[in-house]
């Protein structure tokens, strides 16, 4: 699966500890060495979907009867409604005056008493292990989901809402009349059982996750490394969910942090691979491979009129596009774009990652990523993962937005190519539009008008 790649592809790096020969990182993938976007096996999936079914039927088993431990709370209790009291609760409740009080006939008789009662609690710590598992689960089940759903790259995924329609900046202005075009979408080959084991794992991650016990414990999570107590170590189904955590969740986690360099060559490596494809002429300066990484000073790539510099960032990589007059190589307008790496990230997370942008330190910001995130957090998200053909897919589209131009003929209406509001404003090297967010520049030479849409954001 995608860490097997990774490993592969972090072990030839390894390999070439030293190497300053750029065109051989380019023929990893030429030669097979590494297929960054090989299919992954169906009965490995099927194999690894049933895991997980099989784990969520022993956490049903377990959420419907867990361990509990009892303690003891001493309360204070009319004597109407108290239990039988222990020789302790009798002692206190005698040396109490205020619990007692005269009768007519001169008798005391006590109105309260001290009462020990037995509390049976399952806020335990085997208990929201559980609930962490649960999430990780679903999260595995999601990925799967994913993995074997629609493809990403269907015509309407381009469109700025989901209808057809003829406008100049509408999706239908991305072809021109060289036909036919080639759909190179594929859909994951799987087995028969696997769409029916997924179904079953949602019914049963719905009930897990609307349960009592989860909605009581999953507030009180784990925080550290999970440590081995007697129940996961003897109960015999909070042991198999202990044993299935750490040979198999714990383990693709351990590797996944493992491979944090091998998935920033994924990146790389990908995006060098499409900017050969595209025709795009690469020449790497101060390229060195080291510790089983790729770095260098500048990775610069030029077709024609248009370029792209590549540098690198701790985070990730600067991507500095221009365009050039076609006739003297003068700058004509630039770009600067971040793409942060992070093979995995929290939902809560994203939107601290795009401040650069908010400060206007950069054009725009992706952050590139394996994590499936809500749609409400998908805006500048390029996900890529290894082995999956609709990274490919997502890579060619991504490099494409780093030249977005606008040929307007000899005149600009300056109303704003995406959304077409009439209103943009005017700031310090450019428009901004405030209605799509867009960020133009407009750029006039040779008779010419251009319009380069630098950034564009659905939301802020």
């Amino acid at each position: 699966m995608r860490e097997q790649l990774l490993s592969e592809l972090h072990r030839q790096l390894v390999s070439m500890e030293g190497e300053k020969n750029f065109f051989h990182l380019l023929s990893l993938e030429k030669t097979g060495k590494v297929d960054l976007y090989r299919k992954e096996d169906p009965k490995k999936l099927l194999s690894w979907t049933r895991k997980l079914v099989a784990l969520l039927t022993r956490i049903l088993s377990i959420v419907m009867n867990p361990a509990i431990v009892t303690s003891r709370e001493e309360e204070v209790k009319r004597v109407e409604v108290s239990g039988p009291l222990s020789e302790e609760d009798f002692r206190k409740t005698v040396r109490e005056p205020s619990f007692w009080s005269r009768k007519k006939d001169g008798s005391m008789v006590p109105e309260l008493v001290h009462s020990t009662e037995k509390i049976d609690v399952d806020n335990t710590y085997e208990n929201r292990f559980l609930c962490m598992l649960i999430d990780m689960v679903d999260r595995e089940i999601h990925d799967l989901i994913h993995l074997f759903g629609r493809r990403e790259g269907s015509l309407l995924d381009y469109g700025k809402d989901k209808r057809l329609s003829y406008e100049p900046t509408d999706l239908l202005s991305r072809f021109d009349l060289k036909v036919p075009y080639l759909d190179d979408r594929s859909v994951i080959e799987k087995e028969e059982d696997v769409d029916l084991l997924l179904h079953q794992a949602l019914t049963y991650l719905k009930r897990l996750k609307n349960s009592k016990f989860y909605h009581d414990l999953v507030l009180f999570p784990i925080k550290g490394q999970i440590q081995a107590t007697n129940v996961l170590i003897h109960h015999p189904l909070y042991s198999y969910c202990y044993r299935f955590y750490v040979d198999e969740l714990r383990k693709r986690n351990e590797e996944g942090k493992k491979e944090e360099k091998g998935y920033r060559s994924f990146v790389l490596l990908s995006l060098l691979s499409e900017l050969a494809e595209e025709g795009f002429e690469l020449t790497p300066y101060g390229y060195r491979v080291e510790e089983g990484e790729v770095r260098f000073q500048c990775l610069f790539a030029r077709r024609k009129n248009l370029t792209l510099s590549l540098y690198e960032r701790k985070d990730g990589y600067l991507l500095r596009s221009v365009l050039l007059d076609r006739e003297n190589n003068a700058t004509l307008s630039s770009s600067d774009r971040l793409l942060k790496v992070l093979p995995l990230v929290k939902e809560e997370e994203v939107s601290s990652l795009f401040r650069e942008v908010r400060e206007r330190k950069v054009d725009d910001v992706t952050l590139a990523t394996m994590s499936l995130l809500e749609e409400k957090r998908q805006d500048h998200v390029l996900v890529l993962v290894p082995g999956e053909r609709a990274s490919k897919e997502r890579m060619r589209n991504y490099l494409a937005s780093l030249f977005l131009l606008f040929d307007e003929g000899h005149s600009f209406d300056y109303s704003c190519p995406v959304c077409h509001n009439a209103h943009l404003s005017k700031r310090e090297d450019g428009y901004y539009c405030p209605s799509c967010h867009a960020f133009l520049s407009v750029i006039e030479n040779r008779g010419k008008v251009l319009v380069w849409l630098k950034g564009l954001w659905r939301s802020r």
